[in-house]
């Protein structure tokens, strides 16, 4: 049974992921809000409804669209994959294959495609049962986007005060299935960028909190 995400948590063989939606970067700095472009509110509708789903029997991951969400023919792209390394606070760009495929109106699926849904990538890069994030860039149409992907618990026992500075985020972050931390981590928008340090470069970053 494949188990969609309910109020931003998908609940697999006892494994929870959460598809994370991410503040706007000038949100997330504590810049004032500025008028968004098309462009901006086309990714920010898209990062909205292309989710990370997790089949319960199998503990497999993929990146998928409900079909409620689709109004209009669109053209995916998988472009990169990046997981987080906890031990050294940075991005780690996953070696996959780009991919690519139609997203098609509801009225238009073939009869054995998922029900409700329609599965954009598998990423079998991910092994079944591990705890981690990760963080899947790819484009629709002329937009780029990306998914936040946490496989682990949600509940902590430390917490973090104090803001993110600018370019860095605040995440619960699992250090196994059933055991996480609340740490400051590089946002992957700004530094999942390929040949990349995946970090900041010369800063010393709080990475976690009592």
């Amino acid at each position: 049974m494949l188990r969609k995400r309910i109020l931003g948590v998908i609940v697999a063989g006892g494994i929870t992921a959460l598809a994370m939606g991410l503040l706007p970067i000038n949100m997330a700095c504590g810049a004032e809000p500025q008028a968004k472009s098309a462009k901006q509110l086309a990714r920010e509708h898209w990062e909205n409804v292309v989710l990370f789903f997790g089949d319960e029997e199998t503990g497999e991951w993929s990146i998928r669209i409900r079909d409620q969400d689709v109004h209009n023919r669109g053209w995916f792209e998988y472009l990169e994959l990046w997981q987080f390394e906890r031990e050294n606070n940075r991005w780690v760009q996953i070696k996959t294959e780009k991919f690519a495929k139609a997203i098609v109106l509801p009225s238009q699926k073939r009869a054995d495609d998922p029900v409700g849904n329609q599965s954009l990538v598998e990423l079998k890069e991910i092994e079944p049962r591990t705890a981690g994030i990760w963080y899947a860039k790819w484009k629709i149409d002329d937009v780029e986007g990306g998914t936040l992907m946490r496989v682990g618990t949600a509940k902590t026992s430390n917490h973090i005060d104090s803001q993110p500075p600018s370019g860095m985020i605040k995440m619960v972050v699992p250090i196994d299935l059933n055991k996480s931390e609340t740490m400051i981590i590089p946002d992957p928008r700004v530094y999942c960028v390929a040949g990349g340090p995946g970090r900041p470069e010369g800063k010393d970053t709080p990475k976690s909190g009592k």
